[in-house]
């Protein structure tokens, strides 16, 4: 015997639980839906009829970060120990920015210990067109080998600049020569 669309009654032999209806929620069946709605359709009945949650989307924490961000310039920097940043390397970080003319107001500094789940797609999601990271392990950041003092160009624009960490620039001449090269060709 040859069934129809219309006739469901073999469902019984498969569907052995009870079948519950939300009020307010329809199921409707199309005969000349495309092949793609029908699949949407099957698998709308299936969680319905078997009772399945949707798997549950990951919330996506905002960025903590100081500052404003006005000049949508993000700095990160990696001190386990501070809320954002040590007074000591944010007066460094303040004459670094001064130099590109900019006030330590106008950028935000996130502290990559204190962002969890902080990625690469977090990263380019946030409000910044330059990103300058310093010292934190690329790899846990951006999944990517990026080269120190180099200016790597991302998705829509975005710049990110690969450094030391504050205090190993601080001390060291080649490394503030080679961040100063850098951040001209990024800024200036």
């Amino acid at each position: 015997m040859r069934r129809t669309m219309g006739d469901n009654s073999f469902l019984k032999h498969f569907i052995t639980e009870p079948v519950f209806v939300i009020p307010g929620e329809e199921l409707s069946a199309t005969k000349a839906a495309p092949k793609e709605e029908k699949v949407e359709t099957v698998a709308e009945e299936a969680t319905e009829v078997y009772g399945q949650p949707e798997p549950e989307q990951k919330q996506v924490k905002e960025l903590v970060f100081k500052g404003s961000n006005s000049r949508q310039v993000l700095v990160i920097v990696d001190q386990p120990a501070e809320e954002f940043i040590n007074a000591t390397d944010e007066a460094f970080l303040s004459k670094i920015i001064g130099a590109i003319k900019l006030d330590i107001n106008d950028i935000a500094i996130a502290n990559f210990p204190k962002n969890d789940d902080l990625n690469k797609e977090t990263l380019l999601k946030f409000n910044a067109t330059r990103y300058i990271v310093f010292g934190v392990d690329d790899s846990k950041l951006f999944k990517d080998n990026l080269p120190p003092y180099q200016i790597i160009d991302m998705d829509n624009g975005k710049q990110v600049l690969n450094c030391s960490s504050l205090a190993a620039i601080a001390g060291d001449a080649t490394q503030k020569k080679l961040l100063w090269t850098a951040l001209q060709k990024m800024f200036l």
